[in-house]
Order: structure tokens, then sequence, then C-alpha cells
């Protein structure tokens, strides 16, 4: 089964920019916990997300993307 979120541009981006994830939760930009989750490739809340956008100066597009294959129809409940 395939990861319904992919933070690939986020990676991507970090590289670009010369930065890393574990230098984003050692400047105070994110916490353990997101850390963990966005390496694991599990969601994340939101505010996580705007935080690093806020941080990279970037619309949240760059950071992640879901994977519409994985979502279910409304009318499929």
């Amino acid at each position: 089964m395939s990861k319904k979120v992919s933070y690939e541009k986020l990676y991507q981006l970090l590289d670009r920019k010369g930065e890393t994830l574990s230098g984003l939760f050692r400047k105070g930009v994110l916490k353990d916990y997101p850390s963990r989750k966005i390496l694991a490739g599990d969601y994340v809340s939101i505010e996580y997300i705007a935080d690093l956008c806020r941080y990279l100066n970037v619309p949240i597009e760059d950071v992640v993307e879901v994977n519409q294959g994985e979502l279910e129809s409304p009318e499929s409940e």
C-alpha cells in the first residue's frame, strides 16, 4: 500500500536550500514528534506544515502532496 501523503517535495526543497529535517528540529522550527512523523511519511497536523511553509517562505504545495489515488469518494461509504 502506498503512502497517502508525500513529503518528497519537502526533501527536494530542503536539499536546494541546504537544510535538513534534523537541522530544522535543532533550530526549533519543528518539534521531535512531527519530525519523526514526516520521516515516516505519516500525517502531521497542518499547524506543523504551516510552520514549515512560513520558515521556508513557500506555499503548502511545495512541502506536501496528497496522493489522489488513495482517496475514497463519499459515495463509497
